[in-house]
């Protein structure tokens, strides 16, 4: 599938090799082949003009979020944090896209422990043929199946990015993904990855409408 992408902790290649970016996101190189809130009542005191009318005590409602629970051989992450843009990476200028790319691998890394494809969906432009078939798609089938994956986090680093035109731009990165398991509905292991033995290179292309979209990714051989 494609597998925390740890953003340095918030928290990798020719073209001939995009399919090879697809496998390893998404699939085991083997060879053969979210959340309910609970709330308390907490009492406040408060108190109005005591001529008019007293004092009164308002009760008010703490919720509280679920446990994120991590991958595991048991299921794919649960209640697990969505990725927060930050607000950096809603600007359309250089340093906006390089936020985002470091935001998009975020996304991808969300995506391969959870199997929840709508953040990603979002931050994709539908013209993106291999975030779909790479990344999207294959989440999509895991939990239709319910197969999941355990590690595949994907450690990236952009190294430059720039604006081309007046709504698009580039970015260049690398990374590194880690050792990842596979398994079945049962809980047997399929498969196995045993991650990046060096980093990966390449490229995402963005446009900017209302927002930044990868609309393409190109790889390279370190």
């Amino acid at each position: 599938m494609p597998v925390t992408i740890t953003r340095k902790t918030r928290n990798g290649l020719a073209i001939t090799a995009i399919v090879a970016l697809a496998l390893s996101a998404c699939s085991p190189s083997t060879g053969s082949d979210d959340p309910s809130s609970t709330g308390s009542g907490t009492p406040s005191a408060g108190s109005s003009s005591p001529a008019a009318q007293g004092s009164a005590t308002a009760t008010t409602s703490k919720t509280t979020s679920p446990t994120p629970v991590p991958a595991s051989s048991k299921g794919p992450a649960k209640n697990w944090p969505v990725p927060k843009m930050p607000e950096a990476a809603k600007k359309k200028t250089p340093e906006g896209l390089k936020e985002f790319s470091e935001y998009y691998f975020d996304l991808l890394t969300y995506t391969t422990i959870t199997n929840d494809t709508k953040p990603l969906e979002k931050a994709t432009s539908k013209y993106c043929d291999l975030c779909a078939k790479g990344f999207i798609d294959p989440a999509t089938n895991n939990r239709k199946n319910k197969t999941w994956a355990v590690g595949g986090e994907y450690d990236a680093k952009i190294e430059s990015s720039q604006l081309v035109g007046d709504k698009s731009g580039t970015a260049i990165w690398q990374y590194n993904r880690r050792k990842a398991t596979y398994f079945n509905s049962d809980g047997t292991v399929y498969g196995t990855s045993d991650g990046s033995k060096r980093p990966m290179g390449g490229t995402f292309s963005a446009v900017y409408e209302k927002g930044w979209k990868i609309t393409e990714i190109s790889t390279v051989k370190s």
